[in-house]
C-alpha cells in the first residue's frame, strides 16, 4: 500500500481510520515534530516528496497548479490525491471511502507525479 501524508486540513481521526485499515499514514502535524504544520504548499509538497508519501489534501486551489509547475521545471513529487470539496471536512467515513476507492484503482508503484482527484464515495 502506498504511504500517505494527510494535509493539515484533514483530521487525525481520518489518519487513525486509515491506519486501522492498514495504511502507512502520517498527519502533517506529526511529520518532523510538527515543523510542516503551517508551511506553505510548496514546502508541504517538498516534505511529502522527501518522505516518499502521497499528499492527500482538499487544496484544489493551489496544489494542482504547483504540481504542474514542478513537472514543467523537471521536478518530481510522490503523488497528490485531492479530495472534493463536496465531502465535508468532518465526514471521516466518506473521506476514508473516497481515499480507499481511489488508491485501489492505481498501482502502488505508479503514483510518482500523478495528480488524482478523488470522487464522492459514501461510506
Amino acid at each position: 500500500m502506498p504511504a500517505l501524508l494527510l494535509d493539515a486540513h484533514l483530521s487525525h481521526a481520518l489518519a487513525n481510520a486509515l491506519a486501522r485499515r492498514g495504511f502507512d499514514v502520517v498527519h502533517l502535524a506529526d511529520l518532523a515534530d510538527g515543523q510542516w504544520r503551517t508551511a506553505d504548499d510548496a514546502s508541504v509538497l517538498t516534505a511529502a516528496t522527501a518522505a516518499n508519501r502521497i499528499l492527500v489534501s482538499y487544496d484544489i486551489a493551489t496544489l494542482p497548479d504547483l504540481a504542474q509547475l514542478w513537472l514543467e521545471e523537471g521536478h518530481h513529487h510522490a503523488g497528490l490525491l485531492i479530495l472534493p470539496r463536496s465531502i465535508n471536512q468532518r465526514d471521516v467515513g466518506t473521506q476514508l471511502a473516497s481515499i480507499e476507492s481511489r488508491l485501489q484503482r492505481v498501482a502502488a508503484d505508479s503514483w510518482t507525479d500523478l495528480l488524482i482527484f478523488a470522487s464522492l464515495t459514501k461510506s
